[in-house]
Parts: C-alpha cells; sequence; structure tokens
C-alpha cells in the first residue's frame, strides 16, 4: 500500500492460475509451482475438476498433502491432445484452511474431418510460397524469399447425404473454421489384414518415402469413427505405431496421412435431388507437412537444378512474350512511350501429366527445390528440337555440330547453352563459348563440357537449347484426377543469363 505498510498473504500461492492453450495438437505439459507463504503447516485436502476434458493435475504426493511452513512444491499440468474439442475447464485446490485455489485452463483441439471427396471433380492441392522481386529497368530482378516451405491449400467437392450432412453441420457448429486434421485423400494406402485392438504394428503398402517418424495418420475403425496415430517407424513395409489401436482395422481400409488444417471458405450446400446435398470445401494447412520438406536430389547443372520432364508428360505448351516499350504515366495523366534496350523476358508454359505417385513425388521435390519464383532453373527448350549433324567420334573435342532449323532464333541471346540427351538417358548440359556457320545448313558450336563418346544422330534423343527462368508466380496448383493421375500447370519467366 501506499503508506508503506507491508501486508503478508498467509496462505498457499501458485505461481500460475491461467493457462491458454491456443490449438492443441499433441499432448503437452505446463510446469508451475505452489507456494505455503504462511508459518504453519496447510494441508491440499482435495482436487476438483469442473469438467472432465483430459486435462490432468499432478502433484508430487496425492492428497491430502500437507505443505511445511513456507515450503515450495513442483506441480505439472497435463493437457491430452485426445478429447473434446473445446478445452474449457477449472480445477479447485481445497485447502485445510477453507481457501481455494482455482486454475482455469481454455484452448481448443483439432478433430478429424471424415468426409471424402467426390472423386469424378477430382482433388485441387496448391502450394503457395512468399517471395519479394524487385525488376530494375536493365530487366535484371532481385527476388528475396520470405517462405521456405509454402503453405497448402486442399479444395475439393463432396456429395453428402441426410446423414453425412448432420455431421457436416454439427462439425461446423462445434468449430467452425477452426483447425482440423484434413485426411490426405490423394496419398492413401491399404491395410495388408485385419488388426484387432491394441496392435502397435501393421503391414502396410507403401514407399517409405511418404511415412517419416512422428507422421500422422487416420484410419476408419470398426466402430465407423476414424482415428488418428503418429507413426514411430517404418521399416520394410511394417508399419509401428507411437500408440496402439483403439479399436481394429479391416483388411484393405485406407489408411491416410493427415495434416492440421483450418477451413477458409464459407460453406454452400446445394441440393441435387431429396437427401442429396453438394458442397465445396477450401482448407489451408497451418503446419509443415514433413514428408513434403524432404531434401532434392537430382541432376543439377552449374550448381542448379535441370527441368528434365519426358516428353510425353507434356500435355500442351503456351509462349507469351512481353512488350518491348516502356510506358510513363506523369501526373497530369499524359502517357508516353519509349523503346528499350534492356533484357526482354519471355512467358512460356507446360501442362504436365504424371500417373503415379513416383512421377508425381519427383516433380513435387523439385517445386520444393525452386520455392517459388526464388530460385532460377535451366529449362531445355523442348518445343524447338534440333538435330545432331555429324558422330561426335569424327568431331573434335569441345566442338558439336547441329543441323540449323528455321523455326528456331540461334543468334537469340537466351541461347547461350545447349541440352544433348541420348535414349539411354545419358545426357549433358554446356555452355556454348561461340558459334561457327558452316553455310551449308548446319552450325559447328563450342562447347565447354565434354559430350558422350557414342553420341550419333540416330542415338539422340533431343537436342535443344537452354533458357534460364524461374517460376512465373509463387502460387503452383496440382489437380488430382485420380488418386493415380495428376495434371499441373507450370509456368515460366525467363531471366537475364547473370541473374
Amino acid at each position: 500500500p501506499s503508506d508503506g505498510s507491508v501486508i503478508v498473504n498467509k496462505g498457499v500461492l501458485a505461481s500460475q492460475t491461467e493457462f491458454q492453450l491456443g490449438r492443441v495438437v499433441s499432448d503437452r505439459e505446463f510446469e508451475f509451482t505452489l507456494f505455503n507463504c504462511s508459518s504453519s503447516s496447510v494441508t491440499i485436502s482435495s482436487i476438483t475438476y469442473q469438467y472432465d476434458t483430459g486435462v490432468t493435475l499432478v502433484l508430487p504426493n496425492s492428497t491430502p498433502m500437507v505443505l511445511a511452513p513456507y515450503q515450495t512444491i513442483p506441480a505439472k499440468l497435463y493437457i491430452e491432445k485426445d478429447g473434446h474439442h473445446q478445452v474449457t475447464t477449472g480445477i479447485d485446490i481445497s485447502l485445510s484452511n477453507g481457501k481455494i485455489i482455482s486454475l482455469k485452463v481454455t484452448g481448443y483441439r483439432a478433430t478429424i474431418f471424415p468426409i471424402a471427396p467426390q472423386w469424378d471433380k477430382g482433388v485441387l492441392e496448391r502450394l503457395k510460397w512468399k517471395n519479394s522481386l524487385t525488376t530494375k529497368i536493365s530487366g535484371s530482378e532481385q527476388r528475396v524469399g520470405l517462405r521456405a516451405l509454402p503453405r497448402v491449400d486442399i479444395e475439393y467437392t463432396v456429395l453428402v447425404n441426410a446423414e453425412e450432412r448432420a455431421v457436416m453441420e454439427r462439425l461446423f457448429k462445434l468449430h467452425g473454421d477452426s483447425v482440423y486434421y484434413l485426411p490426405l485423400w490423394m496419398y492413401s494406402f491399404t491395410v495388408a489384414q485385419d488388426y484387432p485392438q491394441g496392435a502397435v504394428s501393421i503391414e502396410v503398402d507403401i514407399s517409405d518415402y511418404r511415412i517419416t517418424n512422428g507422421t500422422l495418420l487416420c484410419v476408419l475403425g470398426d466402430d465407423g469413427t476414424y482415428y488418428a496415430y503418429a507413426s514411430k517407424s517404418y521399416i520394410n513395409g511394417i508399419l509401428t505405431l507411437e500408440t496402439p489401436l483403439k479399436t481394429g482395422i479391416s483388411k484393405g481400409e485406407p489408411l491416410h496421412p493427415i495434416a492440421l488444417t483450418q477451413l477458409i471458405n464459407d460453406i454452400d450446400a446445394k441440393k441435387l435431388a431429396r437427401d442429396v446435398w453438394e458442397s465445396t470445401l477450401m482448407f489451408q494447412s497451418v503446419s509443415v507437412i514433413p514428408w513434403e520438406a524432404s531434401e532434392f536430389d537430382a541432376n543439377t547443372y552449374r550448381g542448379e537444378p535441370l527441368l528434365i520432364a519426358e516428353q510425353n508428360h507434356i500435355d500442351a505448351l503456351e509462349v507469351s512474350f512481353l512488350p518491348s516499350v516502356d510506358v510513363y504515366d506523369n501526373e497530369v495523366s499524359d502517357l508516353s512511350t519509349r523503346e528499350t534496350t534492356h533484357y526482354i523476358p519471355s512467358n512460356f508454359g507446360f501442362n504436365f501429366v504424371f500417373q503415379g505417385k513416383d512421377q508425381l513425388d519427383k516433380y513435387k521435390q523439385w517445386l520444393y527445390s525452386r520455392r517459388g519464383i526464388l530460385t532460377p532453373v535451366w529449362v531445355p527448350t523442348w518445343d524447338e528440337d534440333m538435330q545432331v549433324a555429324i558422330d561426335h567420334t569424327l568431331e573434335p573435342a569441345g566442338k558439336l555440330t547441329i543441323k540449323k532449323k528455321k523455326s528456331v532464333d540461334h543468334t537469340h541471346t537466351d541461347y547461350q547453352h545447349i541440352f544433348v540427351m541420348k535414349r539411354d538417358g545419358e545426357f549433358v548440359a554446356t555452355k556454348i563459348t561461340d558459334v561457327e556457320d558452316n553455310l551449308n545448313g548446319t552450325l559447328t558450336l563450342d562447347i565447354d563440357a565434354s559430350l558422350p563418346a557414342s553420341l550419333t544422330p540416330n542415338n539422340t534423343l533431343i537436342c535443344c537449347y537452354l533458357r534460364r527462368c524461374r517460376l512465373e508466380g509463387d502460387d503452383v496448383e496440382i489437380n488430382w484426377v485420380t488418386p493415380d493421375i495428376t495434371k499441373s500447370t507450370v509456368g515460366f519467366r525467363t531471366l537475364k543469363n547473370h541473374d
């Protein structure tokens, strides 16, 4: 008090009485202390929980427990990730002197979203990086990475009956746009045989690339409820869980990786027929999906990954060029233009079609290595395939003779590197140091890397120039037509070779 006197609380104090948990996505614990600040002993006679929501208070000894004068004891508050969605509970610690210490715990848990997509409309997966871009008048770019790992949007349409619609409405009323464990329906795999309640090791059919220690998975139990589990290990086809199965699972039952997501769109239910409704759902990940963050290991050119796509994956090609004039707008809105002499970039794009998870996994690893527009990539000009003119054994070292092609601008400033691939998959990507026109429809290139000695016109799969590019934007969409067939359009923008 302001008069300088001291008032001593002669009861028991808690170092913390309010616990705001936020999202509870794993088992958590909080440590605090209880202090008897009186000169006499006090007994903790009982602990009362206002609600049973998976919250437990643990003291060094069971009650009744005596606190000696001026004694401090540790206490722990355990919160289980499984339980009611809303964590709003109170804990009363009753003392022998009639006092009560009240603890308040608030937060919320994620729940599994159980409604699967309508596959005839597919599933859209959107990877969203974030980078800062500054372009100079010369055409050079400065790019700064702001988000190393992308946010992931998953959008799909559901077709529900009256019972499933009731489940969905109950979820939205309880949780709203809160967090959900969303099964990644696209990456499901199956259980090899029946397993009883309590089993911890199960046989599954999947490559171990997509499961790491701690990966969250969910499966539909025999009681019709989805349960979540964390993987402990995956060795030789055997998946070991950190906790036993809470219910039995049947042979052939899909097992899904799950991601922590948040619902980000308003839900409209369109009635198609009696007791049949259609809705579009959009979720955004709020945590990194661990099995998508692996390192990229691929062929590189001058330290930068080279985009090599089998041509049968390319469904279509579009090329567009940017304007070659600058437009100036002064304060009185008069427009003027002038021709520019700086580098003029061009945009082009590929539509890829992938069959099977292996092809898609390699593509996604490549996307993760690019980090949106941040990191450049060398892209072969697949649409401008040329022909090798002479067996390489007949040429001096460091030389390559190609046939000129009328549709190719061999003098283009972007074309300072060349890419040659044999039919057996062996390839070379190298810099062109000089060009000689032989005046007979061929060009002889001086190159700074050795080509395969056995290279001939007949065993060459492709010979084309390389363009140094970046992705056109930070967002890339992957359209899942089925769980095994995916399509993706990726756009590129050419860069000056020294950018």
